[in-house]
């Protein structure tokens, strides 16, 4: 694991096929059907919790009212819809470290 660059994908893929010895398309089937599975639960309101890891959960940020530089005015941004991420205790217990 290297602490310098980020994980992608691919480097998630890789390091599940090398830890349970498994092919890497077979590895790359695994993740593709987690985040489907997490992506289709989010959009149907649900809450996605890790236990040690934290809780995925969509809401509805309200509208919001901006000045547009550009004229002056006062405007208003729609609602969006969006995902929020509590992280576990221990997760956080474990990024002071």
């Amino acid at each position: 694991m290297s602490t310098n660059s980020g994980y992608n994908y691919q480097k998630y893929a890789k390091d599940l096929s090398w830890e349970f010895i498994r092919n890497y398309e077979e590895s790359e089937r695994i993740l593709k059907f987690l985040f489907e599975s997490i992506s289709k639960d989010l959009a149907r309101n649900k809450r996605v919790y890790f236990r040690g890891f934290g809780r995925f959960k969509k809401v509805t940020r309200p509208p919001r009212k901006y000045r547009n530089f550009k004229t002056g005015e006062i405007e208003t941004r729609p609602a969006k819809e969006d995902i929020d991420f509590n992280p576990s205790k221990k997760l956080l217990s474990t990024l002071k470290k």
